[in-house]
């Protein structure tokens, strides 16, 4: 930032927390940490790491559930929009469906949402019965493939 390059540190600090405000906290915590490691307070730097090193996870999950959420809408562009838009499934709901339906795996699922195993399958169990009156989280992907024509 500007302020920072000058050497305005005060001013560089109050707008990355005006940043935060916002809800940038990959930025907000970023120029924060760059701040107080340019001054050399260290307790400073050891409480706004982790902060930063956490809103970069945050913003690779959000990255990584976007992509998924693309790669659907192109390759499956109206089961997509009937899963979408007819059942109201929250967010994360929509993204363990469409997952589910790319064949990918729990293992690999609980990395791209950034999850415990236990949310994911409350969340499969959730959505199986907004979409197929079926409370099974276990029962969720054969479904989905059956309604896709796979099975």
């Amino acid at each position: 930032m500007y302020y920072e390059g000058v050497q305005k540190l005060d001013s560089a600090e109050y707008h990355y927390r005006k940043v935060l405000r916002y809800g940038y906290s990959f930025e907000g915590y970023k120029g924060l940490l760059s701040v107080y490691s340019t001054r050399g307070l260290v307790d400073s730097v050891r409480k706004y790491a982790p902060l930063y090193l956490q809103s970069v996870d945050e913003a690779n999950a959000k990255l990584r559930t976007d992509a998924v959420l693309n790669i659907c809408s192109l390759y499956l562009p109206d089961f997509y929009l009937e899963i979408r838009d007819a059942y109201g499934l929250s967010p994360l709901e929509l993204q363990t469906t469409l997952l589910l339906c790319l064949g990918i795996s729990n293992a690999d699922m609980l990395y791209i949402l950034g999850k415990s195993s236990q949310h994911i399958t409350n969340t499969k169990k959730s959505a199986n019965q907004k979409i197929f009156n079926d409370g099974k989280a276990s029962s969720l992907r054969r479904n989905l493939m059956q309604k896709l024509g796979c099975f």
